[in-house]
């Protein structure tokens, strides 16, 4: 009786889960299939003045000098660059920057030990040193090198499109055939998310190639630092305040994708929890409507997934398989109907994303599912530390290496698969038999492809 009992219990999670999933998909089906590719415009009169921000962070110092030569060579005059290092005490990072600002009058350099809010304190100090006559701030990381024609075409679109900030796509430039799926993977979310926004003017910034009007600011509004994605968050804050935000599918500059699994991980759990923080914030706005707000939910959870639950009733119920097999298979097609559905619907946003390429699609699902347990349980942990210290992402040749608990999942769902086959449950064994080894071949897929991340990254930057 006990045992029926908590097996009833366990369903009824997973239809309400089952039903959280489908109702996502719909969102995300619903509203990014409204997508249309943006126009960009080149400037078309005088050049109003630009301040570039520029937040660096104990980064190796050539790569940060690639970038600030590309600012040199713009097609453009009437801009400062203001460069912000900030929390390290490394002077080989930093002191080869300060000496490259010397060299010109328009750009500026400041060192801070120790400061609070991270990246956004750093660009709310580079606000304060800003130029009186600034007319539009444009905020660029430190491994993104500008095309020579990005400050022209990012003023002339935001003038076009008449709005108060403008997004532009993250692009990378250490890639190759054999990274396509990382990248399909990383365009998703600009291809199918901000570009699906743009009509609305509702796409969220995301912090780098970042175009703003320097009149945002005036009213008191800075760099949010409660949350570690403070791009996301001004953007909210914006929204709330009536402000407009556009997206232009253009690439202006590339960056440089993370070259380890530990990295790139790193990466996934700030986007994920960061966005997750936002979103609170973002629902408890009674500036923002409901129609607006379910767009937004459907942005901010885009790296999110609702898979926790199924994951851990499938290792709940492999006891019961020896007390209840017919009960409890009933569990496991409601797990597997869950897992279908999300992939499903990656899948069709991933096909979206590579123009109907079943090659890179498959690729990019691969990549996408070699981290399935961090989108299903990272966000949750908001839950137990709402505050969590900024993780910067180290995307510079980082050191190789996976933790143990990177195949801790595909290792675990083999094992139950090897328990129920054992107990004659071969269906259920079967199932995750295969699930177990798409997992597996997932992660293999992005080590592969994070290998020749860094392999391309270091044929860029020859010592």
């Amino acid at each position: 009786m006990i045992s029926e009992a908590f097996i009833g219990f366990l369903n009824l999670l997973l239809w309400i889960n089952l039903i959280g999933i489908l109702f996502l998909s719909f969102l995300r089906i619903y509203f990014i299939g409204k997508s249309k590719v943006s126009n960009y415009s080149d400037l078309k009169f005088s050049e109003p003045f630009v301040s570039i921000h520029f937040a660096i962070c104990d980064e190796p110092a050539e790569i940060v000098l690639d970038t600030l030569h590309s600012f040199k060579d713009l097609n453009y005059t009437n801009f400062e660059v203001i460069i912000v290092s900030n929390n390290t005490k490394n002077l080989s990072s930093w002191k080869p920057i300060a000496s490259f600002a010397k060299e010109f009058e328009n750009f500026k350099f400041f060192h801070f030990d120790l400061i609070d809010g991270y990246k956004a304190g750093a660009l709310n100090i580079a606000l304060n040193h800003s130029n009186h006559n600034t007319d539009y701030i444009f905020t660029v990381d430190s491994d993104y090198k500008l095309h020579p024609n990005a400050l022209r075409f990012a003023v002339g679109s935001i003038q076009e499109k008449k709005v108060d900030v403008l997004q532009f796509p993250q692009d990378y430039r250490n890639t190759c055939s054999n990274t396509e799926g990382l990248q399909t993977n990383y365009k998703h979310y600009f291809e199918c998310y901000l570009s699906a926004m743009d009509e609305d003017q509702l796409g969220l910034p995301t912090g780098t190639l970042t175009l703003i009007k320097m009149e945002v600011f005036k009213n008191g509004l800075s760099w949010p630092t409660e949350t570690i994605t403070e791009d996301a968050h001004f953007g909210v804050e914006l929204l709330s305040r009536k402000f407009k935000i556009g997206y232009c599918n253009l690439s202006i500059g590339t960056g440089t994708m993370p070259t380890s699994v530990n990295d790139y991980n790193k990466q996934y759990k700030r986007w994920l929890l960061g966005n997750f923080q936002t979103l609170v914030l973002c629902l408890k706005k009674k500036e923002i409507n409901v129609i607006q707000k379910l767009r937004l939910f459907t942005m901010l959870t885009a790296w999110i997934n609702l898979l926790a639950v199924p994951i851990i009733i499938s290792f709940l119920g492999l006891p019961f398989l020896l007390i209840n097999t017919n009960s409890v298979a009933i569990l496991y097609v409601l797990i597997i109907s869950s897992l279908s559905v999300h992939i499903i619907t990656q899948l069709y946003v991933l096909l979206l994303t590579s123009k109907g390429n079943y090659s890179l699609t498959f690729k990019a699902l691969l990549v996408h599912i070699s981290t399935i347990e961090i989108g299903s349980f990272h966000w949750l942990t908001y839950f137990i530390n709402t505050h969590k210290p900024f993780i910067r992402t180290n995307k510079y040749l980082g050191k190789d290496g996976v933790s143990y608990h990177f195949l801790l999942l595909p290792l675990i769902l083999f094992l139950s698969a090897f328990l129920c086959l054992l107990f004659d449950s071969r269906i259920v064994g079967l199932a995750l038999l295969t699930i177990s080894s798409i997992a597996l071949i997932g992660k293999l897929r992005l080590m592969y492809e994070l290998f020749y991340s860094k392999d391309n990254l270091s044929k860029l930057y020859r010592t």
